[in-house]
């Protein structure tokens, strides 16, 4: 049960996603407000709820995703928490920050991506291609992420080659995906790339050059 005070409590909760459990179920809502006797949560489902401040201690549940890559707006984005330190202790539009993963590679290709219902749902509950050629069947023009970690994306013109790998910000490589074939050219993420590969996809061949 939280037990802080009411100016803390709307310090480290206010105009945060947060989950709330009602008819058994815990959901997500944004807390939206208060007044003296009531708390006001916002949920895309059931509309406005307002929960007094005992059943709010005993029915708030707060999270924060974890940073990695996320498949969001037809395309893949490195979530991170900003500032990594903050007194809130829920996801906002504030301590949030998103940046798609070719913008090292192509500056001028900068996406935002403002912290909503449908962005926090897509973060909290992330879906994820099942494979590396199921990826690359349905890559869009923003890439794809595997998981938090790795991301595919089209290779641009000046590259030999189909599809750039990612670590997190980091193209570590090229892939082949007909002759199932990684080509990694970042040497500090070889292990990582076959950590992933030999666990979850062995059929692929993983080569290092330099």
């Amino acid at each position: 049960m939280i037990t802080e005070s009411l100016e803390d409590f709307r310090k480290h909760y206010k105009n945060t996603y947060v989950f709330l459990e009602f008819e058994g179920k815990k959901h997500l809502t944004f807390y939206n407000g208060d007044n003296e006797e009531e708390f006001i949560f916002q949920s895309p489902i059931f509309g406005d709820l307002l929960v007094n401040n005992e059943t709010v201690r005993e029915k708030l549940t707060f999270l924060f995703p974890k940073a990695g890559l996320y498949n969001l707006n037809n395309g893949v984005y490195d979530f991170t928490r900003n500032p990594a330190r903050q007194w809130r202790k829920a996801p906002c539009v504030d301590n949030t920050r998103f940046r798609g993963i070719t913008e090292s590679i192509t500056p001028r290709a900068v996406s935002r991506v403002h912290f909503s219902f449908d962005i926090a749902e897509h973060i909290f509950f992330p879906k994820y291609p099942q494979t590396t050629e199921e990826a690359v069947q349905n890559i869009p023009k923003g890439g794809i992420a595997l998981n938090r970690n790795i991301g595919i994306t089209i290779a641009p013109e000046k590259y030999d080659a189909e599809h750039i790998l990612w670590y997190r910000q980091a193209p570590v490589g090229t892939l082949d995906s007909k002759k199932k074939e990684i080509t990694v050219k970042y040497q500090p993420l070889y292990q990582e790339v076959c950590d992933y590969y030999t666990k979850k996809e062995p059929q692929w061949k993983i080569h290092l050059t330099t």
